[in-house]
């Protein structure tokens, strides 16, 4: 019988396993080096073809694992992580088709080969269908067709695989992203924008996709965006560029803008939120020129009501307790120490002295 004639020992499964021999000495081929350290499930009920199939595959490096049939090799699948499926069409009880699908449904994603017997050529186009990688037809001399196709799947799947956890990393980066991350098409139409990008547009994602971005959102000035963002025409990345963005509520936010081509037809813009670092800016030369504008005037309390209508303007009301606070004895400091007085307003306000240049008895 078939089984009495595999050499290896019983697995508690009923399954016979076959351990790798040793490589040939010399050189590998660049087929034999895609399949060291790989262990390969053959699922074949005709000894010779096992026999031979299996020779075949153990000088090219794999550990194979030989089953007769569709149950076997579902049970082989769920207990041992394989890296290929090889099938053969013409089973028991079944045929090669109908387990492939059960592999699939099972969530087995490693790739499969089809074997056929000679004329089963449309058998292989449906297996193809059913999510197999390749197919070989048994024909005189198939062995050596086998070995190259298996080979080149090989390497095809470590491509995928590599590509697969490439994505994987670049999804997690730019779900993850501090910053705001847009792909945008020819038209300029949204086609995937990331969390932080929904935040700081204040527009869903499913509200975003596919429509027009400055038609979703205002950048100040528009015309300064279109000219810098119409550099990809001619350069893969563009400089970063300073904007003033209005959310549909009518908030404004400030970000700094850059843009990359991504391949022909798509770029890639990331925005980043500097609105709190822009205020800071703008909080700081205002009450440098309220202050300024105060002491030009010799007015030592006209800096306080320059700073106070300063920060007013700003929405900074919060930062008024002080004002109200010091205001009646920064007068009097001012005429009695004015070294101290300056250096209590400059702790105050947190601005230059050297700007100030307030005056010092």
């Amino acid at each position: 019988m078939f089984l009495a004639r595999n050499r290896a020992s019983n697995s508690p499964s009923g399954l016979k396993a076959h351990s790798t021999g040793n490589l040939r000495e010399g050189r590998l081929s660049r087929y034999e080096s895609a399949m060291q350290e790989k262990r390969l499930l053959l699922v074949e009920d005709d000894p010779d073809h096992c026999l031979l199939a299996r020779r075949v595959l153990e000088r090219q490096g794999f550990q194979v694992t030989v089953v007769p049939n569709g149950s076997a090799c579902l049970e082989a699948l769920s207990q041992t992580p394989f890296d290929l499926l090889l099938l053969d069409y013409r089973l028991p009880r079944t045929d090669g088709l109908q387990v492939l699908r059960q592999v699939r449904q099972a969530g087995h994603d490693l790739p499969v080969v089809l074997m056929t017997a000679y004329g089963d050529e449309q058998v292989a186009v449906e297996a193809m269908k059913s999510g197999a990688a390749d197919y070989v037809v048994k024909k005189p001399g198939y062995l050596s067709e086998l070995r190259e196709t298996i080979a080149q799947v090989m390497q095809r799947h470590a491509l995928e695989t590599a590509l697969s956890a490439s994505q994987r990393r670049y999804q997690r980066l730019f779900t993850a992203s501090r910053d705001a991350i847009l792909v945008l098409d020819a038209q300029n139409r949204v086609i995937d924008l990331n969390p932080t990008a929904e935040a700081l547009l204040d527009v869903p994602k499913q509200q975003a996709i596919g429509q027009p971005l400055l038609e979703q959102i205002d950048l100040v000035p528009p015309e300064r965006f279109t000219t810098w963002y119409e550099g990809l025409d001619e350069a893969d990345h563009l400089p970063e560029i300073g904007l003033e963005l209005t959310r549909p509520e009518g908030q404004s936010r400030w970000v700094e803008a850059r843009a990359s081509r991504l391949e022909p037809g798509y770029n890639l813009l990331i925005l980043r939120d500097v609105t709190q670092a822009h205020r800071q800016q703008v909080v700081w030369e205002a009450l440098n020129r309220a202050a300024l504008a105060a002491h030009n005037k010799l007015n030592p309390m006209g800096i306080y009501r320059a700073v106070a209508h300063t920060l007013l303007e700003l929405g900074l009301s919060s930062s008024l307790w002080w004002l109200d606070e010091q205001a009646q004895t920064f007068q009097a400091r001012f005429t009695t120490y004015p070294q101290q007085a300056q250096d209590a307003f400059v702790s105050k306000t947190g601005l230059n002295t050297e700007h100030l240049a307030l005056p010092v008895a």
